[in-house]
Parts: C-alpha cells; structure tokens; sequence
C-alpha cells in the first residue's frame, strides 16, 4: 500500500488548524564548547528520575565529545570526556540504560586500531572512567 504523503501532511495541518493547538518550544540547556561539549549527537535517553543523558561529537577536555547528564532541575553535568586513547573519541550515536544503572555507547574512533570502542560510563558521575567494552575489527 502506498502512502500519500502530502495528504497525510495536509490533514494532519488541518487538524492542528481546528483544535488550535501550537507547538511550543523550551530549551533545556544551550551548548556552548569546551570543556562542556558541542555538537551534540544521537538521541537522548530518560531515567526513571527524569534525568536526561546524551553525547557531544565534540568539546571536552580534548575536543572529542562528551558524555552528559542533565537534571531535570536544568543541571548540567559532563560525565566523561573522551580522550581519543583508550576511552574512545568522536561519539556518534547517544547512550543507553542498562539494568545496573550503567550507561553504555559506541565512538567512532579511538580504542587500539582508532576504529571506535563500546564504553561504560558510570551515570551517577561518581567517576570519569569510561571503560572499553569492545574494539571494533
């Protein structure tokens, strides 16, 4: 079955046009750069505290992306730094959850062949050790 498309949009903008509902916008936290992070990349991902974590492409301590917190109350929070050895550098996708609480991800380069690691980074923020997990082949 195909889709038209522009219908699909047109109804859709007339039904918002009826009900009279606009959109609104807030913004949670503005980027700004090092040592915070830029560019942010990937999706966000939400505990059960309403706390969101995400990934910048680059910024940090050596300009190659982050991993965040950010509260629900608005704080910021640079969970790990990549430095481009070991820990990975240049995440390109965001984090999940696992069941310890943990946050895990991938980078695109870094790790023994520069080809990218799977990490692990502590959520709580307790630590700024990002563990490799996996190297890429």
């Amino acid at each position: 079955m195909r889709i038209n498309w522009l219908f699909v949009v047109c109804a859709w903008t007339a039904l918002a046009a009826l009900y009279g509902q606009t959109a609104t916008e807030t913004v949670l936290h503005s980027f700004g750069n090092y040592p915070w992070g830029s560019d942010p990349y990937g999706m966000l991902t939400r505990d059960s505290a309403g706390n969101l974590y995400g990934t910048t492409y680059s910024g940090g301590a050596a300009n190659l992306g982050v991993v965040f917190k950010l509260s629900p109350s608005g704080t910021y929070k640079v969970l790990h730094s990549f430095t481009g050895g070991s820990d990975g550098a240049n995440p390109c996708a965001g984090v999940t959850i696992g069941p310890a609480g943990n946050l895990y991800g991938t980078t695109n380069r870094g790790g023994s062949a520069n080809a990218g690691v799977v990490y692990e980074v502590d959520a709580s923020g307790a630590g700024d050790g990002a563990l490799q997990l996996h190297r890429r082949r």
